[in-house]
This record gives C-alpha cells, sequence and structure tokens, in this order.
C-alpha cells in the first residue's frame, strides 16, 4: 500500500509538471500572438487622417517683368528630412511608401465684406521632394471633375465661400448674438476642399514637404491646413473597418502558428534523441 502511494504521488506530480509546462507553453503561444497582433496593428497600420495647419505668408514674384502677389505655405511631412540621401525614404514620414491618400484643403475664413465680394478664388496645393520637385500623383478621374494641373503650383483648383442672404445673415447674427459676446464663436466659414483622391507615395521619391498656395491675394483667412486621408485596401481595409474581428483572426492565425512551431520543435528533438540513443 505504501509503494501504491508513493507510485499514485510521482504520477500526480509528474502529470502537474506536464500541465504546468503545456500551459505555460500555451500562455507564452498566447502573449506572443497577441504582442504581434499589436505590433501589426501599430506598424503596418497608418493612421487613417492628418491634418497639417499651414502657415500662410504673402509671397512676391517677378516673373517676365510682372510682379504678382499670392499666399503660401509650406510644412514638413517628416521629422528629420534625409538631405543628404534624398532618394532614401525619409524617416519618421508621416505618408506610408506605397499607400494611398486623399489630400483636401480646409479654409477657415471670415464673413468678412472683402470675402463676401471676392468671388472665385483660386487655390493649389503639392508635394515635393527635398530637392523641390513635384511628387504629387493625381491621376484620379473623381478629382478631375474640379481640380486641374499646374505646372508651377501642382493640383489646383477653384472655390467659393457659401452665398448667405442679407435676411439670413441677419437672422443667424441675432441667434449666434450671445456667443459672438462671448468669443465663443466668429463670424466664418469652414470650407473643405478635395483635391486628388490617388496620391501614392513613391518609395523612390518620397515627399518631405506639401506646399499650399492661394492663388488671390485679397482672400483674408483665419487659418489653413491641409487634410491627408488614408485610403485603405486589402488587409489595411480589413483591419480599420473590422478591428475585432481581424485581431481575433490574426491572435488565433498566431496562435495555433506558434504551437505548431512548438509541435515541430517537440518532434524535432524526439527524433534527435533517438538517433542520438541508437549511435550509441
Amino acid at each position: 500500500l505504501h509503494r501504491l502511494v508513493i507510485h499514485a504521488l510521482q504520477t500526480a506530480i509528474q502529470v502537474l509538471h506536464i500541465w504546468l509546462r503545456v500551459s505555460l507553453l500555451l500562455a507564452i503561444a498566447l502573449k506572443l500572438s497577441i504582442w504581434t497582433n499589436f505590433e501589426l496593428f501599430q506598424r503596418y497600420l497608418p493612421n487613417h487622417t492628418h491634418q497639417l495647419h499651414i502657415p500662410l505668408n504673402f509671397i512676391v514674384s517677378n516673373e517676365s517683368g510682372l510682379t504678382s502677389t499670392h499666399l503660401q505655405g509650406k510644412v514638413l511631412l517628416t521629422t528629420r528630412p534625409n538631405i543628404s540621401m534624398p532618394m532614401v525614404p525619409p524617416s519618421h514620414s508621416i505618408l506610408v511608401s506605397g499607400q494611398l491618400y486623399s489630400l483636401s484643403i480646409v479654409l477657415h475664413v471670415p464673413e468678412s465684406p472683402p470675402n463676401l465680394t471676392q468671388g472665385m478664388f483660386k487655390m493649389c496645393l503639392n508635394l515635393v521632394n527635398v530637392w523641390g520637385n513635384s511628387t504629387l500623383i493625381a491621376e484620379d478621374p473623381r478629382s478631375s471633375q474640379w481640380s486641374f494641373p499646374d505646372p508651377k503650383f501642382g493640383m489646383c483648383r477653384l472655390g467659393l465661400l457659401k452665398y448667405s442672404s442679407s435676411l439670413v445673415q441677419s437672422i443667424s447674427g441675432l441667434i449666434r448674438l450671445p456667443l459672438f459676446m462671448a468669443d465663443w464663436d466668429s463670424q466664418g466659414q469652414i470650407l473643405t476642399f478635395p483635391v486628388t483622391f490617388s496620391h501614392q507615395e513613391n518609395p523612390i521619391n518620397p515627399s518631405s514637404h506639401v506646399i499650399l498656395t492661394i492663388l488671390s491675394p485679397d482672400l483674408e483667412v483665419y487659418d489653413a491646413s491641409v487634410i491627408l486621408s488614408t485610403q485603405y485596401h486589402g488587409l489595411r481595409y480589413l483591419m480599420f473597418h473590422h478591428p475585432y474581428i481581424t485581431s481575433f483572426l490574426l491572435i488565433l492565425m498566431g496562435f495555433y502558428a506558434f504551437i505548431a512551431l512548438l509541435g515541430v520543435s517537440g518532434m524535432f528533438r524526439l527524433v534527435l534523441t533517438s538517433a542520438v540513443n541508437r549511435y550509441n
């Protein structure tokens, strides 16, 4: 009886050791699969929207004896542009190589008399590399309906403030008068103008700056910005629009992959051990 009890205890201890090893391996496999899924979402899925505020300045140009003035602003797309090796993609760029982007211009303009009598105005958007050459790719038939290329300023389009009659302006002003007096609102319009839906970042010729140009110097602008929206396709589309389902499937696939790797390594160890025993 004493031997049976000792044998039972030894068997239970062995089973417990095996169970602990298997549980530890399963926990490690699950943790590695979750970590891999997290890193995949962090590195493979770019941010959906980047809004860059553009500080505008007056630029005076003299071409062929004609002097012209326009508003222009330039913002860096990278934290460290690779000036010494411009053909190498810059580090910490907000644009992912090979990814499709749509570009839009956002203007916050006051409803001042000069703006209301401005009429149509022209604005242009361009992406350039460290040499100043254009890298903007806009070959989408959707954007060609309102945008047109310009050899100097990139892709351009026309804009117009939203029209409101004097009666509507008076009623709106009376309703929003408390907000104006408390400085919680201003008499202005936020206008969004899509420029292109098909810019694809080239890894050989990466963009380093975005340039916004308003060719109507009389236009009064509170602030201007450019929105770069990511156009997801394939796996990135599923990861963005169905993150929970994609995460579950990726974690499950990673878990089974790690389990299969552990199984293959265990089989290899058994085969190697048996081969060594036969040799001895």
